[in-house]
């Protein structure tokens, strides 16, 4: 064996527009020509090998417009592999994905060592077969692309044991929610919900290539146990999450895939469902529950272990022998462009020692120095190409340029935006919601937002000229967990629906393909709502136009949003529920009730508890009265005023508080009436105690 193929690769297929493919291989020497005679090529995943001649190979000058894994190049050095050395092989045949064929054995180098080894039964996502390189190319015929834009599937092996055990209603976990102890609803699979994105990709056939933003494994060390135990100490496994993206990839490739690495890439280890981080004080980063479907207590008892420290410390660290295995198998590059037809493509890598800030929303230096120069030097290589014929430029990376905070609504941002385009960041926190920086990055964001305009002085002395022809045309992020399109007008960021889109340049936050994401319209925190998992279509022509597509696999539970101290709204009341339970005491219930229905008073509220004995009910609204009724054999808490003037009024709030011993928190309905009258609102959904 005198070389390997390197590119194409698994994410990194090479598109060819008038059949020539571009190669990369690393050599033991520069005189390659030769050997190279010996690779074939065939239809994708097809048997039927076609030779190729050596007048229709072509060796290149090496140019290095890429960033290649150093832990790649010297895993190969050592195998006496020294050269890199690029080639352009003309291949005539009508359009299709198709794969190079190297007879020369390609050895993984360290595969042994860094795949773990796994028992073949236990799990329906094992690789079949053994790991090894594949080469896909495409052959084009037009010369714009359509983009399937998929982003944050976090494969993670531990879902298929989570969703298992959730099915068989381990540890009586469907009681935390149901009353009636039957199946509250339907786990949602990571895993599963990237497959069924890839599947309806693979379906539409007007759809070209994929790219993924990022976030594609949920952390590197997956989980494997034969007999369903879950210990985080013994049962997650080295580089098990990037073999079950191997596997699920290589299964559904249908379509040329592009990828750049996430945050969570580079992560080794697992979290608990509600980690914890001790510092100066206790706090919780986050709350997994609701991406899978479940609620917090639900999630949390299927796990087990749900707030463990022994991965907290270590998790949010990340290693750059997280990403070996990727780099050796899926796509040996970190950072690399890609050109074809019409379009240029630029993937940006997230800078592997780099997370978020200390004490900010953003990441600090996601785009390195070297980074920043390749871009740069792209982007001149783009005005070149932009003096001759017309060419779409498309940024790939996985922080999002504009994102807004959770409780800051797309409505507002549609019409009526008070944004600020460009943020001075400082080491204090000085950001308001004007400042769409929630899951973004802070050095040179400004100086690339303005290289997409086109325009370096964007902004000074009122000029506000985005020049499309100087800029870039869509810049495709993800990380946010949150679906948006976003333009520049004037002073000020648009959010776009796909029929209000402008001319570019367009920045493209994709909805998650594995998690389920948020969504708010309104604004508000009690208006922020679940997204179902999803990808965007981008058709590329003369103008660019968007669709947002979402997954059918599961229906989203209200309960799942369902968090402490959020409110839960109706239409004209809003409720904020508390849980006190402290060790030793018996637990207070809460519900702080707020009237938004102007001219009326709230005179009634009824709450369906999970008991089926009494309660203690210790606080109610000054002079209300209190009594219980049962509603299907539970305990239901009604409180009453005694006249419309003893009621809450508009804007005004009154709590009741109950007192329980021996229940477990549930979900339960919350209703409220007005101005003395018997006809209850709809209900909203709030904890209570249960059985």
């Amino acid at each position: 064996m005198t070389f390997v193929i390197l590119a194409p690769a698994l994410a990194c297929p090479s598109l060819a527009k008038k059949g020539l493919v571009d190669v990369l291989l690393v050599a033991k020497t520069k005189e390659v020509l030769n050997d190279l005679t010996n690779v074939t090529y065939s239809q994708w995943k097809h048997t039927k090998e076609t030779p190729i001649d050596k007048k229709d190979i072509e060796i290149l000058s090496f140019v290095p417009d890429y960033h290649i894994s150093e832990y790649v190049l010297s895993a190969y050095k050592k195998r006496g592999f020294t050269c890199l050395v690029r080639a352009r092989i003309t291949i005539s045949e009508k359009k299709g994905l198709y794969q190079l064929n190297n007879p020369f054995s390609e050895d993984i180098p360290h595969i042994h060592r860094l795949t773990p080894s796994l028992e073949s039964s236990g799990s329906a996502y094992l690789p079949e077969e053994p790991v090894t390189l594949h080469h896909p190319f495409y052959i084009g015929e037009k010369d714009f692309l359509n983009i399937a834009h998929i982003s944050d599937s976090h494969i993670a092996a531990r879902m298929e044991m989570l969703e298992d055990r959730w099915n068989t209603n381990f540890k009586d976990a469907w009681s935390q929610s149901s009353l009636t102890g039957e199946k509250p609803g339907d786990f949602s699979n990571f895993n599963d919900q990237f497959v069924s994105t890839m599947k309806s990709i693979n379906a539409d056939k007007d759809i070209d290539m994929i790219i993924h933003t990022g976030d594609i494994t949920d952390y590197n060390r997956g989980y494997y146990n034969t007999k369903g135990e879950n210990d985080f100490s013994e049962d997650y496994h080295r580089n098990r999450n990037w073999l079950l993206f191997y596997q699920l990839l290589y299964k559904n490739y249908e379509k040329p895939f592009f990828s750049v690495l996430g945050n969570h890439d580079y992560r080794m280890h697992p979290y608990p469902p509600n980690p914890i981080l001790i510092s100066r004080r206790i706090r919780e980063l986050f709350n997994m529950a609701p991406m899978v479907n479940l609620t917090r207590n639900e999630m949390n008892t299927i796990h087990e272990d749900p707030h463990s420290l022994y991965i907290t410390q270590n998790h949010l660290m990340n290693r750059d022998y997280a990403v070996h295995w990727y780099s050796l198998v899926v796509n040996p590059f970190l950072d690399y462009q890609v050109f074809y037809g019409g379009m240029a493509l630029l993937f940006l890598d997230w800078n592997r020692r780099e997370d978020h800030e200390k004490a900010t929303p953003w990441a600090r230096r996601v785009l390195s120095k070297g980074q920043w120069s390749m871009l740069t030097k792209w982007h001149k290589k783009v005005m070149n190409y932009r003096k001759k014929e017309k060419v779409v430029a498309v940024v790939a990376m996985h922080p999002a340029v504009f994102n807004p905070f959770a409780e800051t609504g797309d409505e507002k941002l549609l019409t009526n935006p008070e944004t600020n385009i460009f943020y001075e960041s400082t080491l204090i926190d000085t950001y308001t919601e004007n400042d769409l920086v929630d899951g973004t990055f802070r050095e040179r964001r400004n100086e690339f937002i303005k290289l997409c305009l086109g325009n370096r002085n964007y902004g000074k002395g009122n000029d506000y000229r985005i020049l499309p022809e100087k800029g870039i045309d869509l810049v495709l992020t993800g990380h946010a967990h949150r679906t948006g399109l976003y333009q520049i007008e004037g002073s000020h960021v648009y959010v776009r629906r796909p029929d209000t889109i402008k001319r570019a340049p367009l920045f493209c936050n994709a909805v998650c393909c594995g998690p389920i994401g948020i969504k708010n319209e309104k604004g508000g925190l009690d208006e922020v709502q679940l997204d179902l998992p999803g990808y965007h279509v981008i058709y590329v022509d003369d103008t660019l136009s968007v669709e947002v597509r979402h997954s059918n696999l599961v229906d989203i539970r209200e309960d799942t949003r369902r968090d402490f101290g959020e409110v839960a709204r109706g239409r004209t009341f809003e409720v904020a529920d508390a849980v006190d339970d402290i060790p030793g005491l018996n637990p207070t219930y809460s519900w702080r009730v707020t009237n938004l229905k102007e001219g009326s008073t709230i005179t009634r509220v009824t709450i369906v508890t999970g008991l089926k004995r009494p309660v203690e009910v210790t606080e109610t609204p000054l002079g209300w009265r209190h009594f219980k009724e049962y509603v299907n054999g539970f305990t239901c808490i009604v409180c009453e005023a005694h006249d419309r003037g003893q009621g809450i009024f508009y804007s005004n709030t009154g709590e009741i508080k109950i007192k329980v011993d021996q229940s477990i928190e549930k979900i339960g309905n919350l209703t409220v009436s007005w101005d003395m009258e018997d006809d209850p609102s709809l209900p909203v959904r709030v904890r209570v105690p249960g059985e």
